[in-house]
């Protein structure tokens, strides 16, 4: 066989050329990420360290995990944030506020003390109320809904209060999740389905469809972990695909220059959907307010059914500091649901957009209460 194949090569010198060059490129792509990942290993955040998959809600932290690095992150037994490895008594029938969000609540790269979520615990601890944080970076309403669920009904999880934080990502994160809703369903007790079973049914479709899935994320980590100039170039590609569908971001991008960070940029979707005129921005939207509510509500019918206290808080990103106000679309949208279903709203866009009122701008706003670039 590699007789054939130098014969090939000597037939082709051009193509020989190239492929020596491609692996050549290669070989020094390869060494010079692991030069850089070994460098940088300080670097890696508690979530790639304490982070682990989930049948039920996609992902989470695994149980009574220990991260002790340029800040220290805990979890307790249940898998959530803490300010410490403890055991959490599922059955206490004392006051308990459950917290639920993505990263923002989460506290991702801060020890708990610096968190949120963290201050109002300390500030709770002489009032014999207990803080629980099941948030985790990444979630949506759907992870927030089927996380919840979970802990409360097959779990036995006891609480008294939920504080949902609603984030502006959570619109976009509904419809990647949406494909995911039906294999979550597969764990509705401890023991997996019988593959006979499962082929009889359309769930295995929506498996099937899944591992497929999989399989892309674990050669695109492979390819992150090991090719990593590889994979920038792969993905400026797919950005390039993805800006050819929408010409006005693409020529916003080129005014904004490299060094515009992508989440402050206005016609970045993710963190600024409110602020699109664009047909496909809105229909986009549009569907994933509509996940939202319909998973909001699943929430409000559990919190109702078990009686417990329930609330729905938003706060702005850093975007909306700078482009938004506090009478944005999207704090009408859940001031209107929350009074239809007469429920606490926390609105707490003109706590933060009040500071610009008391001498801070909008740069020194977003530097002093928002974790860099997320």
């Amino acid at each position: 066989m590699i007789k054939n194949i130098a014969a090939l090569l000597k037939t082709y010198p051009k193509l020989s050329i190239v492929v020596f060059n491609l692996f050549l490129f290669f070989i020094m792509d390869f060494i010079g990420t692991k030069i850089y990942f070994s460098k940088n290993k300080k670097k890696l955040h508690a979530g790639i360290v304490l982070g682990k998959e989930d049948p039920v809600y996609h992902h989470g932290f695994i149980e009574n995990g220990k991260f002790e690095a340029e800040y220290n992150v805990y979890t307790n037994s249940l898998g959530f944030k803490d300010s410490e490895v403890r055991y959490v008594d599922r059955g206490n029938k004392g006051r308990r506020i459950l917290f639920m969000g993505d990263s923002f609540t989460e506290g991702v790269m801060l020890p708990w003390d610096s968190t949120f979520v963290g201050m109002i615990s300390n500030s709770l601890k002489g009032n014999e109320i207990e803080v629980l944080n099941a948030a985790r970076a990444s979630y949506s309403p759907l992870l927030y809904w089927k996380k919840i669920n979970y802990f409360i009904e097959k779990k036995g999880l006891k609480v008294t209060d939920i504080i949902i934080f609603l984030d502006i990502s959570d619109v976009e994160d509904e419809v990647i999740y949406k494909s995911f809703e039906n294999t979550l369903r597969v764990k509705k007790s401890d023991h997996k389905p019988s593959e006979k079973k499962l082929k009889t049914t359309k769930l295995a479709k929506d498996i099937k469809n899944q591992a497929s899935k999989n399989l892309y994320h674990y050669f695109h980590k492979i390819l992150k972990n090991n090719l990593f100039i590889t994979y920038n170039i792969l993905g400026a590609m797919d950005d390039v695909r993805d800006f050819n569908q929408y010409p006005s971001e693409v020529k916003f991008l080129r005014r904004l220059g490299p060094n515009k960070p992508k989440h402050l940029q206005k016609n970045y979707f993710r963190g600024n959907w409110m602020l699109q005129t664009e047909k496909a921005w809105k229909t986009k939207t549009d569907e994933g307010l509509s996940l939202m509510r319909k998973n909001i509500k699943k929430i409000i019918s559990l919190s109702q059914k078990r009686d417990i206290n329930i609330a729905i808080a938003i706060y702005p990103w850093p975007g909306q500091i700078i482009y938004d106000n506090s009478e944005s679309l999207y704090v009408k949208y859940w001031e209107d649901f929350c009074y239809k279903h007469d429920i606490p709203f926390l609105n707490l866009f003109p706590d933060f957009l009040d500071f610009r009122k008391n001498g801070l701008s909008k740069n020194e706003i977003i530097k002093k209460f928002y974790i860099e670039n997320d």
